[in-house]
């Protein structure tokens, strides 16, 4: 296969927390229900809320600067966010 005549738009590799950022956006937009298996299992292993909070935000702007309108997908990880961290 010949070389991509594009410019590679992303020079350095991401970060480990770069790809989890993005494997979690890239859930909630295919399948909101897996993405919600990660959350559960992200915060029983003890991880923050807030940082999920923040990935969702920075999700929400990127579908935004991209155009998107059916936000459905997050909302409905947003809610199960919500649910979680009131039930404890």
């Amino acid at each position: 296969m010949p070389p991509s005549s594009r410019p590679d738009r992303r020079r350095a590799r991401r970060s480990t927390r770069e790809q989890r950022t993005t494997s979690i956006v890239q859930a909630v937009l295919q399948d909101p229900r897996d993405a919600t298996k990660m959350l559960d299992d992200d915060l029983r292993a003890g991880g923050d809320p807030a940082v999920w909070e923040g990935i969702l935000d920075a999700a929400q702007a990127a579908l935004y600067m991209r155009g998107v309108k059916d936000l459905t997908g997050l909302e409905f990880v947003r809610r199960h966010l919500r649910r979680r961290v009131e039930l404890g």
